[in-house]
């Protein structure tokens, strides 16, 4: 008869009454959010006090608002999650998780961190690495969360921190729920705990958005019609057809994997300038003098490269195949956005980002562009990459974001998920551009104990300020290391997705000091193969 009792529902710890309660902030307490669980890894070829880095990032956590950063995952009344944030953090109710393992022998002694990329060499054309799941062991400890529920019914920490060393590398893991932060918040995060590891606790940023959502007075504001693709929106019949479309292809294709490429820096800068180039002869053969300079940046050009590459892959039915390139907007304001800034930024106060403080939470909305697998496989790929430019600059908008944002809610409120565009029976792509992040210049060099010295650790690789495309003064040797010490030679993420799963996307993880882009891109098992044959064909 045991066999047909029910489990008896899980029930969180009991509520500590000087616990502050917060609800989570609109973008933050989304379905996706709830979903998703990241693992982020970097690896250091030199050897780091795993206890200088413990005891700094516990440190932040005590300062300030950043002590939200510790608070508990819980579940009100109605179903919405809110934090309950500790009055103090003791051993028995840490800030964070913490474990460390010392494994005693050289990074390239252990079977599974031997295989971590670390790029050391100068090809000329993209090369496909392994999965980064396949490294889960060096990232994060078995008891880390992997699901909402680990958290909600447990009185566990958001941030797990998971460090190992060897005799001449360490790898450091961090690992939240995406309701915690976004890649930006994670880029933010890194910067305070590099200021206290280095004894700046001056230089840490107020904390934005405690208690207060920077979202919301935006929410509302200007009527969901007048969002730029509201005639696109797929609603009803349609959007249960494309759900429909979905499932069938993972019945179809159900194993899917992801790899990390390699994208050599002058492979894509070669790219774009012909890309320019095919933009300029354009504008003149059509007498648009008054048209300004064609601009697209590097993250256009990977993306539509992607796009090409996916496709190709893919092998649609037809040309006509509609296709959806999804880029994830940053909504975090920067000194500049416009058309030259190759970053998805957003200028305040729409919504308000003081650059002096730090907003850690979600702050991140989708950018469409509609077209179709024959323009993409078939026109120049100047062509795709300025479509995705465009839509970029027009959605990004004040006016537009606005609208987005209130359509968003509406969205939610009626349909319970995010505002999707485009035909039914579309192929979707999304890319989130991490490389305004800098992680490959995070920099840990104060707790270096033993580093790894080569030539170029004074400081051959480019410098923090420099964000020429064209990339640093001269490229490395084979034999020289690149990263400066402390910095690291490779990061990578990894995840869980929980009620859905992540296909044709993925993140640029960003440039690294040989000026090399790396980006973790997923598809369906099959279809790498294909891929792989397609960049050895012909690198374009």
């Amino acid at each position: 008869m045991n066999l047909f009792r029910s489990r008896p529902k899980p029930q969180p710890p009991p509520k500590v009454p000087s616990d502050e309660v917060i609800p989570l902030h609109y973008l933050d307490d989304q379905f996706y959010t709830r979903a998703l669980v990241l693992h982020f890894f970097s690896r250091f070829d030199d050897v780091l006090d795993p206890e200088k880095l413990r005891q700094a990032l516990d440190r932040l956590l005590h300062i300030g608002g950043w002590r939200k950063l510790g608070a508990r995952l819980r579940l009100n009344d109605v179903g919405g999650l809110e934090y309950h944030v500790p009055a103090e953090y003791t051993a028995e109710r840490p800030p964070f998780s913490y474990t460390r393992v010392n494994t005693g022998i050289r990074i390239d002694e252990h079977y599974i961190a031997r295989r971590i990329p670390r790029n050391s060499s100068n090809s000329q054309k993209p090369v496909l690495f392994e999965d980064p799941a396949n490294f889960s062991d060096l990232i994060y400890s078995p008891d880390t969360p992997t699901k909402l529920e680990d958290w909600l019914y447990t009185d566990k920490p958001p941030l797990s921190l998971h460090i190992v060393t060897f005799t001449d590398a360490t790898i450091v893991g961090l690992s939240w729920s995406h309701t915690l932060l976004d890649a930006m918040g994670r880029h933010l995060l890194q910067r305070a705990w590099t200021a206290v590891l280095e004894g700046r606790e001056q230089d840490v940023p107020p904390f934005q958005g405690y208690s207060e959502d920077p979202i919301t007075p935006v929410v509302d504001q200007t009527p969901p019609e007048q969002y730029v693709l509201y005639d696109h929106l797929l609603r009803g019949f349609g959007f249960v057809m494309f759900v429909m479309y979905m499932i069938l292809e993972f019945v179809w294709w159900p194993q899917q994997s992801s790899r990390l490429i390699l994208l050599p820096g002058a492979y894509i800068q070669n790219l774009r300038q012909q890309a320019l180039q095919d933009l300029r002869e354009r504008k003149s053969e059509n007498n648009n003098n008054n048209e300004s300079e064609p601009f697209i940046s590097e993250g256009d050009i990977i993306f539509a490269w992607l796009a090409r590459k996916t496709l190709q892959a893919l092998r649609p039915s037809s040309p006509h195949v509609p296709v959806n390139l999804t880029l994830i907007l940053n909504l975090r304001g920067s000194s500049s956005s416009s058309s030259s800034n190759s970053n998805a930024t957003l200028t305040p106060p729409y919504p308000s980002f003081p650059p002096e403080q730090s907003y850690i939470g979600n702050a991140s909305l989708a950018c469409t562009t509609l077209t179709t697998a024959g323009e993409i496989l078939h026109e120049p790929l100047s062509q795709t990459a300025v479509r995705i430019r465009q839509n970029l600059d027009i959605q990004r908008t004040p006016s537009n974001l606005q609208a987005f944002l209130s359509l968003h809610r509406r969205e939610v409120r009626s349909t319970g998920r995010s505002p999707l565009f485009g035909p039914r029976d579309q192929v979707m792509l999304s890319l989130s551009n991490w490389h305004r992040g800098r992680f490959f210049e995070q920099d840990f060099s104060g707790a270096v104990a033993a580093a790894v010295v080569g030539p170029a650790a004074a400081g051959l690789g480019k410098a923090d300020d420099d964000d020429d495309d064209e990339g640093g003064s001269r490229r490395p040797l084979e034999t020289e290391r690149a990263e400066k010490i402390g910095r690291p030679s490779f990061v990578g993420v990894t995840g869980h997705e929980n009620g859905f799963r992540i296909r044709n996307a993925g993140p640029c993880l960003g440039r690294d000091a040989r000026g090399d882009w790396w980006v973790s891109w997923a598809l369906r098992e099959e279809a790498w193969g294909v891929w792989e044959r397609e960049v050895l064909r012909d690198g374009h």
